[in-house]
């Protein structure tokens, strides 16, 4: 969020609630984690591109790969550490069975 091309994109996004899933979200009918989502971008050309999301990414029905928690990692991690350690980390964290001392692994969270 603190890049400004998205904060530049978080202009043009408008997040409306259809009424009758927002009812039936109050209602417990629906767990709000579970409800999907209908996305529609509008294109400066006129055109209009529809989508239906079922599982958000990350959900047990559309898990995230080992790429892309290590990709996730490396960004929420780049706000406090240096990169050679985020990339010391991240391979300690990948083969954490392996570890015999979590005193490293804590010393190098540090910034």
């Amino acid at each position: 969020v603190r890049d400004p091309a998205v904060r530049e994109l978080m202009t043009k996004v408008k997040v409306e609630v259809p009424p009758e899933l927002s009812a039936e979200v109050v209602r417990g009918k629906v767990p709000q984690i579970a409800a999907p989502i209908f996305m529609e971008m509008r294109l400066r050309d006129g055109r209009s591109i529809k989508r239906r999301i079922d599982y958000y990414r990350g959900d047990p029905n559309r898990p995230l790969t080992d790429d892309d928690v290590a990709e996730k990692f490396r960004d929420c991690a780049a706000t406090v550490l240096k990169p050679d350690r985020i990339e010391t980390v991240l391979d300690i964290m990948i083969n954490i069975e392996r570890l015999d001392d979590t005193a490293r692994l804590v010393a190098l969270t540090v910034p």
